[in-house]
């Protein structure tokens, strides 16, 4: 991710599933493993617009943007 920050190593409760071009996260059980980024508002909204993501609207949006709990690596406990 060219112009982004690199965090950490993260782990968060829930599992990925095959949506075939690319995978897709469904918080819950399971475990997933992943990485921390930090961005600007510039390279999030390159981002959504490479991902298919409109903001505010969850019907014409490839995904959503949630934050979620990290249960594991150097930033356990802390919303992401």
């Amino acid at each position: 991710m060219h112009g982004a920050r690199f965090v950490a190593a993260a782990q968060v409760p829930g599992r990925l599933v095959d949506l075939g071009l690319y995978p897709g996260f469904l918080q819950g059980d399971g475990l997933v493993t992943g990485e921390v980024y930090e961005v600007d508002d510039a390279h999030l909204a390159r981002l959504d617009a490479v991902e298919g993501m409109v903001p505010g609207d969850r019907g014409a949006s490839q995904y959503m943007r949630e934050v979620v709990s990290v249960i594991g690596g150097a930033l356990q406990g802390q919303p992401v």
